[in-house]
């Protein structure tokens, strides 16, 4: 994946921290991310730090709790994604593709209830 998505500046886990923080309902925290993707603080840290100056992320204090600050995508995050959606499913689909259509399905319905145990 880090091939994939080298032709527009980024690595996987930049990648996985832009669609945690563009999924979650409230921005979330540097702590809520780096606890989605089991990673730690400092590590997280690093990866945001990365996308702030690539303009991808910027990272704003809480109105509410002035300690806490929220990370957000920013517009040109849309931009990038914008039309690798087929290319990508494409790449996946052909990861997957020596499993059946039943296996594909238990594997999509697996990842997705690890998703929302994370997300909790």
């Amino acid at each position: 994946m880090d091939q994939r998505l080298a032709e527009i500046g980024l690595t996987t886990q930049q990648a996985a921290v832009l669609s945690v923080v563009e999924a979650a309902p409230v921005p979330p925290t540097l702590g809520q991310v780096a606890g989605v993707l089991g990673s730690s603080h400092q590590n997280a840290r690093q990866i945001v730090s990365a996308l702030e100056r690539k303009g991808r992320l910027t990272v704003e204090v809480d109105p509410d709790d002035r300690r806490a600050r929220r990370l957000r995508v920013t517009q040109h995050v849309g931009a990038v994604f914008a039309g690798r959606d087929q290319a990508d499913q494409s790449a996946v689909g052909q990861w997957l593709g020596v499993l059946s259509e039943d296996e594909q399905r238990q594997a999509v319905q697996l990842l997705n209830r690890l998703l929302a145990d994370l997300m909790e």
